[in-house]
C-alpha cells in the first residue's frame, strides 16, 4: 500500500467535498423534516401552530394533542446504589509450553508436464500499397557566400 502523504491541494479538495456532501445531507433532511407532520398519541395529524407553550421544565414530559401542550407528571427516579467491589481473583498459573510437533514427511515431487507443441507459422503479411510520390519541394534560396 502507498503510504505517499496528501498534499495541500488534496486536502483542500477533499475538505471542500465532504463540507458540500454534509450540507447535500443536511439539506435533504430538512426537507424531509418540512414535510413530515406532526402527530398526537393516536396518530391523528396536529395541524400546524396548533401546539404552542411556554415555559418548558425539563422535569416533566410534555405530550401534544388538538387542544394543546399538555405536560405528564412523573415520579421522580430513585438512585440505585453503587453495586459491591467484586474481589479480585488470584492470577491463572502459567501454563506449559505444549510439546513440538513432528516434522510433516516430504510430499513426492510433481510429475514434470509435458512440452507443447510449436505453433504454426503465421502467414506471410500482404505487401503494402506503393505511397504515392511525394511533390517536389520547392527549391531554397541560396545561402551568401562564407567569407573564408
Amino acid at each position: 500500500m502507498d503510504k505517499t502523504p496528501l498534499k495541500k491541494k488534496h486536502w483542500i479538495a477533499l475538505t471542500a467535498a465532504s463540507t458540500l456532501t454534509l450540507g447535500v445531507v443536511a439539506g435533504g433532511a430538512a426537507a424531509v423534516a418540512q414535510q413530515t407532520g406532526l402527530q398526537n398519541e393516536d396518530g391523528a395529524e396536529i395541524a400546524q401552530g396548533a401546539v404552542a407553550g411556554t415555559g418548558v421544565s425539563l422535569d416533566k414530559t410534555y405530550i401534544g394533542s388538538d387542544d394543546g401542550l399538555h405536560s405528564v407528571s412523573s415520579a421522580p427516579s430513585t438512585v440505585s446504589a453503587p453495586s459491591a467491589q467484586t474481589p479480585n481473583s488470584a492470577p491463572s498459573p502459567i501454563s506449559q509450553p505444549s510439546p513440538a510437533s513432528p516434522d510433516s514427511p516430504d510430499s513426492p515431487h510433481s510429475p514434470n508436464s509435458p512440452h507443447s507443441p510449436n505453433s504454426p507459422d503465421s502467414p506471410d503479411s500482404p505487401d503494402s500499397p506503393d505511397s504515392p510520390d511525394s511533390p517536389d519541394s520547392p527549391d531554397s534560396p541560396d545561402s551568401p557566400p562564407s567569407n573564408d
